[in-house]
């Protein structure tokens, strides 16, 4: 009789002890969340949030995020949760899983402040490195647009305009067939001013592209997995 007391008492101070365990494990993820000022909600929200209206990022075709970062140089790189690693974004550069093909390395940082020499050499080595690499850009803001990709080490096309100062930043290659079916560089008959530029891309002009070509990252949900948030 006394064993058996002994034994549901030391059952039910481990049980005890397992729960308690529990409620503490979820107390910290809680805290984490409060501190972070991220919730599940909020997380959705903010895939979408950064990429409202200035969004810029490369899309490599690959599932190797390390070494996309590796390829692009990516310095103080960190591991973080996906939301997390689109809020570090805005000022810099998040490299995470896109899909089941794609890695994006998306931020304010992917503009390299306006060099766009040093994005295509960027895209040139992960393609090279990879295959296929693509860049958009979308700065509704100050009304400039922009796409480009490689191949094997070798550019293919890219286009950048800026709408502000109504003049194109970055042209080369022909005009592809996504870009003739999306009807890229028609110029609208009813259009009667004297403008010598009839026709310029918008936001969804470039995210109509990137979903052809690659992925656009407001369409993408948590994959649940960490990617790498730094500085390029």
């Amino acid at each position: 009789m006394g064993i058996a007391v002994v034994v549901a008492v030391v059952v039910f101070t481990v049980f005890g002890l397992m729960r308690w365990a529990e409620i503490m494990r979820r107390h910290r993820v809680h805290q984490d969340r409060v501190a972070s000022g991220l919730d599940e909600a909020e997380a959705a929200a903010t895939i979408a949030a950064a990429s409202a209206r200035t969004t810029v990022w490369f899309a490599v075709r690959t599932t190797d995020v390390r070494d996309v970062a590796r390829v692009l140089g990516l310095r103080t790189a960190r591991p973080v949760p996906f939301a997390e690693g689109m809020q570090a974004a805005k000022t810099g550069l998040f490299v995470a899983p896109a899909g089941a093909a794609f890695v994006m390395a998306i931020g304010i940082d992917a503009w390299h402040r306006g060099d766009l020499p040093q994005v295509e050499t960027a895209l040139r080595r992960l393609s090279e490195a990879h295959g296929e690499a693509f860049w958009f850009l979308v700065d509704a803001d100050r009304d400039c647009m922009g796409w480009a990709f490689a191949r094997r080490g070798e550019m293919q096309r890219a286009f950048s305009f800026d709408g502000n100062e109504e003049q194109v930043l970055w042209e080369l290659g022909e005009m592809t067939a996504a870009e003739r079916d999306l009807g890229f560089f028609v110029e609208d008959a009813r259009d009667l001013t004297e403008d010598a530029i009839k026709w310029w891309p918008l936001p969804t002009d470039v995210r109509s592209l990137a979903s052809r070509w690659s992925v656009d990252p407001a369409r993408l949900a948590d994959p649940g997995q960490p990617g790498l948030a730094g500085r390029w």
